[in-house]
């Protein structure tokens, strides 16, 4: 793939790119647009995304340690498998978005809108964050890994119906 490391592309227009396997490692891409575009088993580690747009983007299989998606727009988003240790996503919008097979250990997930993503296998053990309404609002939370005290904290404001969301 594309070689991208410590580059600087902010704002940059890639909406629908084709970035397979292309190695983000340490770049800027703050506030770039990339809108349906394709970063199967991108490198993405310790790069700057925030306020990114995301939409409907393929990220399976990418690499994302210690990546800053801070208030990135991500609906839609496919993160299958993707490993996110330490990922920020500080109020990230990641709603409807597949997240089945991600690993989070100390990603920061506070405040992200969690609204109708798909987690099953998913694993936030080690999540920084999480609360309940966020948890209760996804599809499939019964099949994720969670840290104990979320789980009890989910139990008791999901019981045991799917995409619940009390306000």
């Amino acid at each position: 793939g594309a070689d991208f490391r410590n580059a600087d592309l902010s704002y940059a227009n890639l909406d629908g790119a084709k970035l397979t396997t292309a190695n983000f490692g340490r770049a800027t891409l703050y506030a770039v647009k990339l809108r349906n575009a394709d970063l199967l088993r991108a490198e993405l580690s310790h790069a700057d995304l925030r306020d990114v747009k995301l939409d409907n983007a393929v990220l399976s299989m990418a690499s994302m340690e210690q990546t800053d998606f801070s208030a990135a727009k991500m609906t839609g988003v496919n993160l299958t498998g993707a490993q996110a240790k330490g990922t920020i996503f500080l109020e990230a919008d990641m709603s409807r978005a597949d997240l089945r097979g991600a690993s989070f250990p100390a990603a920061i997930l506070r405040d992200a809108k969690l609204d109708g993503a798909r987690v099953e296998g998913a694993d936030f053990r080690g999540a920084l964050g999480l609360e309940a309404w966020q948890v209760c609002a996804t599809t499939g939370w019964q099949g994720a890994q969670f840290d104990a005290d979320v789980k009890a904290a989910v139990l008791q404001s999901c019981g045991g119906a799917q995409g619940r969301n009390p306000q």
